[in-house]
């Protein structure tokens, strides 16, 4: 994910979590809130619950290429962060991939026919 799409400061992080809405989904959570910058952003935050840092950085791994894939798709600018649920920690990346889409069709930020919106 390119720097730019990167929520970088410790502020950002707290707008977001205390301004934004949540979403939730069995793997995650996704908050959104407005987007302060041109472009779309996100951050993820994985607490230690979810295994060493190795398991971590793993999800942070595969949340990162599932978000940069999709961040051009989205229909607003807005800042995003996610939250791993202890589940996605034994989840496939296929897995993982599905529940940010799943949360994404739930805020309404990429038109999707797969999340029942009929959309």
């Amino acid at each position: 994910m390119k720097r730019k799409n990167r929520l970088t400061h410790s502020n950002d992080f707290k707008r977001v979590r205390r301004k934004g809405k949540s979403y939730s989904h069995p793997l995650a959570v996704m908050i959104v809130g407005k987007g302060l910058e041109k472009d779309s952003r996100a951050g993820i935050v994985v607490t230690k619950s979810l295994g060493g840092a190795v398991q971590r950085n793993h999800i942070k791994r595969q949340l990162r290429e599932i978000i940069t894939s999709v961040l051009p798709e989205l229909t607003e600018k807005v800042d995003l962060l996610f939250i791993p649920r202890e589940p996605a920690s034994r989840a496939s990346f296929h897995e993982i991939q599905s529940a940010v889409m799943v949360l994404l069709g739930k805020a309404g930020l990429i038109v999707s026919d797969n999340n029942g919106s009929g959309r």
